[in-house]
């Protein structure tokens, strides 16, 4: 809405974030159980998987590059790799999108196993461990790429770091997450405005994600009050259940929250991409008791996924399943609440599957780990 915001209106709605948060925390807190995993022994793939997980990483990888060749989506920065890709999505059919789409996510998985089973022997292979990170950090840098590689192999690191070789104190915990969002936001500064940032907005005044998620949720508060939030297909609320089934068997249009938001602003075809979130959904939803609702609800999922984990943290597909879900957590804020159910659905099981029929009867073996108390 075309309305200058006042102070009393943004500090309403950034209490709805805070209502948000209250929900999650004591839902999640009330849900979990214990601290980490007690186990002492671990199931480990062996060398059969592994070498499994190493080829389907690397094939991935290949495809990946192919795919950005013949269909002429690369480029030296950020900005030219993503307006070849919007140039290049009318030419590519949308089986191969759908392929691409999802090998993209199932290559972060393979990788955390491959990071699992390093760091269960981090004193070995911390050499490696160290070059596999500044190895992502120069390909970061080389074109300033996307950011989510190199965050999620960060995290990785970082969760299992504590739970393989030293607990990480809360207070340092607290710093490198400061450092990490700050960093992270700087990088999606310098690929937007340059280093210099000339003729730009300033470093702590440009619009970021943060700002983006928001600025959509007030919007859409707004419009509600207001009485004028413009009709909402079904197809809108059941989202995240509709997206599990490939959009070429469904008998309707599949609706994307912040395609919809695009629609609904006129935006849409200019190349600018906005968040929605799970105050978004609130919003065309039930409004100030859904965003609580949202907040206990998810806040219970996470926390009976961390009870699940400490009851079978032995496994280490539960302990890689558990490390993906909770790096990928912030989709259940910045896309959609059950966000988790495509993730699980397009980058957990196909690899699980696969890794399994490739590896013709490989397994995993018992073996005692050094783990971080």
């Amino acid at each position: 809405v075309g309305l200058q915001p006042t102070v009393d209106e943004l500090t309403a709605h950034a209490w709805r974030y805070a209502t948000y948060t209250v929900a999650f925390t004591i839902s999640y807190l009330c849900a979990r159980k214990g601290r980490a995993a007690a186990s002492r022994s671990l199931s480990l793939p062996d060398q059969a998987l592994i070498r499994t997980v190493l080829w389907l990483a690397a094939g991935i990888e290949c495809f990946l590059l192919a795919y950005q060749a013949f269909y002429g989506t690369g480029g030296d920065t950020y900005g030219e790799r993503s307006a070849s890709r919007a140039a290049s999505a009318s030419a590519v059919p949308l089986f191969i999108r759908q392929v691409e789409a999802q090998l993209s996510g199932s290559v972060h998985f393979l990788k955390l196993i491959i990071m699992t089973v390093l760091m269960t022997r981090y004193r070995r292979w911390r050499l490696v461990i160290g070059g596999w990170l500044l190895v992502e950090l120069l390909m970061l840098f080389s074109g300033l790429g996307a950011r989510t590689p190199f965050v999620y192999l960060c995290l990785m690191f970082a969760f299992l770091y504590d739970r393989f070789v030293r607990p990480v104190r809360l207070r340092r915990a607290c710093v490198f997450a400061v450092l990490a969002v700050f960093g992270y936001l700087v990088i999606g500064y310098v690929r937007t405005y340059g280093v210099g940032g000339v003729g730009g907005p300033g470093l702590l005044t440009a619009n970021g994600e943060f700002d983006s998620v928001f600025a959509t949720s007030f919007d859409l508060f707004r419009r509600r009050d207001l009485g004028i939030l413009p009709a909402r297909p079904v197809q809108l609320y059941l989202g995240d259940i509709v997206n599990l089934v490939p959009a070429q068997v469904l008998p309707f249009q599949k609706w994307d929250g912040a395609q919809w938001y695009l629609d609904t602003v006129g935006l849409t075809g200019t190349g600018i991409g906005l968040t929605f979130g799970a105050l978004s959904e609130a919003a065309i939803g039930l409004g100030w008791p859904e965003v609580a609702l949202r907040g206990l609800l998810i806040g219970f999922v996470f926390g009976r996924l961390q009870w699940w984990y400490v009851r079978k943290g032995s496994s280490i597909w539960v302990t890689v399943i558990y490390v993906f879900l909770t790096m990928t957590c912030y989709h259940a804020f910045r896309a959609s609440s059950f966000n988790f159910l495509l993730l699980l659905w397009l980058n957990v099981m196909p690899v699980l599957v696969l890794v399994r029929l490739l590896s013709r009867g490989g397994g995993t073996r018992r073996r005692q780990v050094r783990l971080a108390m």
